[in-house]
């Protein structure tokens, strides 16, 4: 069973433009997912634009030893689509790019239960049971069975958000497991100015490596970390098999 890691990522942002190569306790935002990529599956890949402002993008990942595939700007599921059919996994992880405290290792654990199960996709949820996904949290990838992938709807939601109709469509086969109730309402991902401040401090506080610390600064630090930032959200709920590492 061939599993492969897809980091999507991009240099463009209206709020903070090349946010991916921005320096985070001493190494590139982008460098701290691929290193949590590398903990997830041997095969890892970029799945950037081909604009001339995401050269630079390449250019790392190439020098770091990721595999890179560039494509549509406006269609990101195509490009993990021209990836699985080079690569020619059974499953894909998928990871975000601002994400830079993903952890690699639940987020393997997360495939490992998903491939036992046979399921379609993989999430941790929310105490509500919504789809890490569809909050701010950024801490696990989310893993899909690449055949329901490729046959999802060629809609907006797919061509943009990739995985959401393996989550959001009623009677799809998914492995839920809970996520930590303390992070569920952090926002750890890259965003604007002040997110990478935030993250910085965290980064120079503690090892953001290790959650069970990184739920303790957040426990500590309540104004600076938590609010109701869970995304909108009125599709399936799931109830959790198993909990975080």
């Amino acid at each position: 069973m061939k599993a492969i890691t897809i980091i999507q990522a991009r240099m463009g942002s209206t709020r903070l433009p090349g946010k991916m190569l921005l320096p985070l306790n001493g190494k590139p935002v982008i460098q701290w997912v691929f290193e949590a990529a590398k903990d997830i599956t041997h095969e890892c890949w970029l799945a950037t634009t081909d604009l001339r402002e995401d050269h630079l993008l390449a250019d790392w990942a190439h020098d770091a030893g990721l595999a890179v595939h560039r494509g549509s700007p406006d269609n990101v599921f195509a490009r993990f689509v021209a990836i699985c059919n080079h690569a020619d996994p059974d499953y894909v992880v998928r990871l975000c790019g601002d994400c830079p405290f993903v952890n690699g290792k639940a987020t393997r654990a997360l495939l490992e239960h998903t491939i036992c199960a046979g399921a379609d996709y993989g999430t941790y949820v929310t105490a509500d049971g919504v789809p890490l996904i569809q909050t701010q949290s950024g801490i696990a990838g989310e893993a899909a069975k690449v055949g329901p992938l490729l046959r999802c709807p060629p809609d907006q939601n797919t061509r943009e958000h990739v995985t959401y109709h393996l989550y959001a469509d009623a009677g799809r086969s998914v492995w839920a497991e809970w996520m930590p109730s303390m992070l569920e309402h952090a926002a750890l991902a890259v965003d604007d100015g002040t997110s990478i401040r935030m993250l910085r401090e965290i980064a120079r506080t503690c090892n953001a490596r290790d959650h069970w610390k990184l739920q303790q600064f957040v426990g500590e630090s309540p104004a600076m970390l938590q609010a109701d930032i869970t995304k909108p959200y009125d599709g399936p709920k799931y109830q959790p098999q198993t909990s975080w590492l």
